[in-house]
């Protein structure tokens, strides 16, 4: 265990360094578990989809090998009828756990033979653009892309890139000379770790063998995760430089994430590297910055798997660190400082079965929250029915969502892109709408942050709805804020909606409130957020810079109003 342990510490260095390259097998698209025991249906391994070949095509009947079968269907049906039985078998993408391990971990180039798209799909949802790498052609067109899959076997989208059969895979050296320059590249100037990957394949070890004859001093030991593996070929491995970690490839994927956050070896201005802790697995589903909700509540739906697999008092003092560690980098979460000071008091508890009875109050209080937040909404709303929405908040998803259908009928929602959050045009009201789709709503309409205030000051929006990073107030005075801390851009909204006379209202938990003395006072609580990347070339004495800021803190005006939800649970 303490070999594995150096070896993970090894990884999770060089995940650090930039010099990882995954080499993904089959395994990784293989039917599997998560951590919490639910079950994925994934794709066949080679023997499998023989085996099913065989009960579909008489002609099979006495072949077993993968390359034979598909040689044997190309012969009689023609090369045509392959590529739909491949395409039949590994499309569509799957949702599978190692996937969205993967996809967390900082890398730019990955290296896949399988011909399903489930892992590119699992890039794209965690917010990385993939650039697929099938032929020489597609090797310029991947400089800008936020990760390289490179696909030497082909994919399932493109049926001719297909290479199914072993005179296909034979014919890669002459039919792509470049992807195989670019394999030799990322293995020589990266670290491989490969996952899923059986090693049957020979244009990897060939490769491994090639890099090692040309640098054997500097070339760098690998990884390999493997479910098992027997003592020759741990000596096999050994010979080529590739050490072992046995076991589940989420759960080892997971201790190589936790150790690479747990060292501090992310960058501070990446602000959103703290998504790869185990504890925010669910936030891969989250394209572009999530919302403190979000956060909250993928922390909670991971605790408790952890507690269905762990201790409690374990699994909620894990939690707890996860939080902090978003925390250094999403400074105004009041919500998120109330969850991680709750788990701190479960974690302290003397025993399992105290913390496990603390815990279901906690989670209880939280459905409270958002039942109180719903049965106040109608009278909230009163007869407005062009709502304009502005920064995605899960509070006011969730509103909306939960209104009598009825009621969502009469609605036509103004979703106002967010820039700040947006790191493609229209990112985040496009995901708004996605998200309020399946409502039912009269019409949701998509325009420009300078639009919506157009259409604001013609008399186009009956109220502004948005959510809320942090609320202060004083205690003298409960029921009207100071000001409310909202997404940059959320002031010019509000003045905005002063002007043209339109009601703002903001809909939040009160976990968000802060007691402060005054306004000074709370703005000098406030993290603004600033990242300023250069994102050009130098020309003489200018750069170019992407300046971005992550909040505004808004002074409360009398055209606000607060919906707040409390846990007020009933008695008895």
């Amino acid at each position: 265990m303490t070999e594995d342990r150096a070896l993970i510490e090894r990884v999770a260095a060089g995940v650090a360094d930039g010099l990882v390259v995954p080499i993904l097998g089959a395994g990784c698209s293989a039917s599997q578990q998560d951590a919490a025991g639910r079950e994925y249906q994934g794709f066949p391994l080679a023997a499998e989809f023989a085996q099913h070949m065989r009960q579909r095509f008489d002609y099979l009947h006495d072949a077993t090998d993968f390359y034979a079968t598909n040689v044997l269907i190309t012969a009689n049906d023609g090369p045509g009828s392959l590529v739909a039985e491949l395409q039949r078998t590994y499309g569509p993408a799957q949702r599978l756990p190692a996937y969205d391990a993967l996809a967390l971990l900082p890398f730019d180039s990955a290296i896949s033979f399988n011909f399903d798209e489930s892992f590119e799909d699992a890039l794209a949802r965690a917010g990385r653009t993939p650039s697929i790498v099938l032929a020489d052609a597609d090797v310029p067109l991947s400089r800008h892309a936020a990760v390289t899959v490179l696909k030497p076997h082909g994919t399932v989208s493109h049926g001719a890139s297909l290479r199914a059969t072993r005179k296909r895979v034979g014919d890669l050296d002459r039919d792509c000379p470049l992807i195989i320059s670019l394999l030799q590249v990322l293995l020589a100037n990266r670290t491989p770790l490969f996952v899923g990957y059986g090693f049957g394949d020979n244009d990897i070890v060939a490769a491994v063998q090639r890099i090692r004859a040309w640098s054997p001093e500097s070339y760098r030991r690998a990884t390999a995760i493997l479910p098992m593996a027997s003592k020759s070929l741990r000596a096999e491995l050994d010979e080529l430089k590739i050490d072992v970690l046995t076991g589940v490839a989420v759960e080892i994927l997971d201790a190589i994430a936790a150790e690479y956050f747990s060292h501090g070896q992310q960058r501070p201005v990446d602000s959103e590297r703290w998504r790869a802790h185990p504890f925010f697995r669910e936030l891969v589903t989250v394209r572009g910055r999530p919302s403190e909700t979000q956060v909250v509540e993928a922390l909670l739906s991971t605790t408790e798997e952890r507690i269905a697999a762990d201790s409690v008092t374990e699994a909620v003092r894990q939690a707890a660190g996860a939080a902090r560690l978003c925390l250094t980098y999403r400074r105004n979460y009041a919500g998120l400082e109330r969850v991680a000071a709750e788990l701190d008091k479960i974690a302290g508890s003397d025993n399992d079965e105290t913390a496990w009875r603390l815990w279901r109050a906690y989670l209880e209080r939280r459905r409270a929250m958002r039942r109180n937040i719903s049965e106040k909404a109608g009278a909230a709303l009163a007869d407005a029915e062009r709502l304009l929405i502005y920064a995605q908040s899960q509070r006011v998803i969730d509103l909306l969502m939960d209104l009598e259908p009825g009621r969502r009928r009469r609605l036509t929602l103004i979703v106002s892109e967010c820039r700040s959050k947006s790191a493609e045009p229209f990112k985040n009201a496009r995901l708004i709408a996605e998200r309020l789709d399946s409502g039912r709503f009269r019409s949701i309409e998509i325009l420009a942050d300078m639009a919506a205030m157009h259409i604001m000051l013609n008399d186009g929006v009956d109220m502004v709805l948005m959510g809320a990073h942090k609320v202060f107030m004083t205690k003298e005075v409960r029921s009207h804020p100071l000001a409310v801390v909202n997404a940059v851009g959320a002031e010019a909204v509000c003045l905005v909606a002063e002007h043209a006379g339109v009601p703002v209202l903001f809909a939040f938990e009160d976990e968000k409130i802060v007691y402060t003395d005054s306004l000074k006072t709370a703005r000098e609580s406030v993290s603004f957020d600033p990242e300023t990347d250069i994102s050009g070339p130098v020309h003489g004495p200018a750069r170019w810079v992407w300046r971005q800021i992550g909040y505004d803190l808004v002074r409360w005006r009398d055209n606000m109003h607060a919906l707040i939800g409390s846990a007020e649970l009933p008695v008895g």
